[in-house]
C-alpha cells in the first residue's frame, strides 16, 4: 500500500498538466520537486505508522495459568502475570467478523491477538475469566 501511495501519487501527478490560455502546460521545475518529495515522504510515512500500529501484535505466546509469555512482533519477549489484566476486548470488522483480541493490562500497555493463533480464543477467555 506504501509504494501504491508513493509511486501511484508521484506517477499521477507527475503527468499532470495545467491548463493555461488553452495550452497543456507542464508543471514548473518547483513543483515538480515538491511532487518528488511529498510522495516518497507520504509513503515512508505511510509504512512507519502501520509498522508503529503492528508493534503491539503478538506473535507467540505461552500460558502457564499464572504467567502470560508473549512476544511481540518487534521480537522481544515480555512475561506478565495473568492477574495484571485489566481487560479483554474482542474486536470485530465491518461484516462482524471477529479480527482478534485486545488484550489492555493494568498499567495501559495493550496487545493484540490474532485469532489466527493456536489457542488464541481459549487464552482470551482465560484472561478475561482473571479479571
Amino acid at each position: 500500500m506504501c509504494l501504491v501511495i508513493g509511486v501511484g501519487g508521484f506517477s499521477i501527478l507527475h503527468g499532470a498538466v495545467e491548463r493555461s490560455n488553452g495550452h497543456f502546460a507542464p508543471p514548473d521545475p518547483v513543483t515538480k520537486m515538491l511532487m518528488a518529495g511529498f510522495f516518497p515522504a507520504m509513503a515512508v510515512t505511510s509504512f512507519l505508522v502501520i509498522l508503529w500500529g503492528d508493534g503491539c501484535r503478538v506473535v507467540d505466546f505461552i500460558c502457564d495459568g499464572q504467567e502470560f509469555r508473549f512476544r511481540k512482533l518487534n521480537g522481544r519477549w515480555e512475561t506478565r502475570r495473568l492477574r495484571e489484566t485489566a481487560e479483554v476486548r474482542e474486536l470485530y470488522g465491518r461484516c462482524q467478523d471477529l479480527r482478534g483480541y485486545r488484550v489492555r493490562f493494568r498499567d495501559g500497555t495493550e496487545v493484540f491477538l490474532s485469532p489466527q493463533l493456536p489457542h488464541a480464543a481459549e487464552l482470551a477467555e482465560r484472561l478475561h475469566g482473571r479479571i
